[in-house]
């Protein structure tokens, strides 16, 4: 009788357990894409959507993030961060390094994801095919397309989206600054693009005075800010 009743409980909590199971699949499968009502939001408009450590003061927590919607298609918005928001280097050790290999793509993919993102927000956004062209002026090859959450723009898209040097002035947070983002007047600082420089172990970038430095900067330069883009999923509009 004891030996049934025992196989008996083995049986309802294996029950019980697959069905808990399945109960959370079935959730984040039905949850796993979630869309932003930007339908009163313009190429060009300001969106806030997640937080980050900006003002530089950790006691009042982070700060929302802001960022400009660069482009709306497909069911899907492009947006970038309004500022450069932390200042990392392309990759720790200077050498030949592709976007796929660097460490900025695995520092945004997984530490800042986590960071800037919660649980909810991250359903949000789409992962990105991401090309990753050659130089096109050093004609240096910019290796295997990737798939990412969060990336950083190629030179192409940095003169696609900003019609020119204003445009793609960047504002710096505090926090940057204080962790070593050079700024030349305290206000805009230069940013990575993930395409290749003029080497293998160079980086493009966009100048603080907002030109596209096509033959870039060594990968371990530790003065230029991040700027995260990411595609989001939108309602229908």
């Amino acid at each position: 009788m004891k030996k049934c009743f025992a196989v008996l409980m083995i049986m309802i909590i294996s029950i019980m357990l697959v069905a808990c199971g399945n109960k959370e699949k079935n959730e984040d499968e039905d949850d796993s894409k979630k869309a932003l009502d930007l339908s009163k939001y313009s190429v060009g408009d300001i969106y806030t959507f997640g937080t980050y450590e900006q003002d530089d003061d950790k006691e009042n927590g982070h700060e929302k993030i802001e960022w400009i919607i660069l482009d709306k298609r497909d069911g899907k918005a492009l947006l970038i961060s309004k500022c450069g928001l932390d200042c990392q280097k392309y990759n720790n050790e200077f050498k030949d390094v592709t976007w796929e290999q660097c460490d900025l793509r695995k520092w945004l993919n997984d530490t800042f994801l986590n960071e800037a993102f919660a649980k909810s927000e991250k359903k949000c956004i789409a992962t990105t095919d991401t090309s990753n062209e050659s130089n096109p002026e050093h004609d240096i090859n910019g290796g295997n397309d990737t798939k990412d959450k969060v990336f950083i723009l190629s030179i192409s898209e940095a003169n696609r989206y900003f019609k020119d040097d204003e445009a793609r002035l960047c504002p710096v947070t505090e926090y940057a600054k204080r962790r070593g983002t050079y700024t030349e007047n305290g206000v805009y600082c230069a940013w990575w693009l993930r395409t290749p420089g003029d080497g293998k172990n160079k980086a493009a970038c966009v100048g603080y005075e907002g030109a596209v430095k096509n033959y870039g900067r060594g990968v371990d330069h530790s003065y230029h800010a991040v700027r995260p883009a990411i595609w989001v999923y939108i309602k229908p509009e």
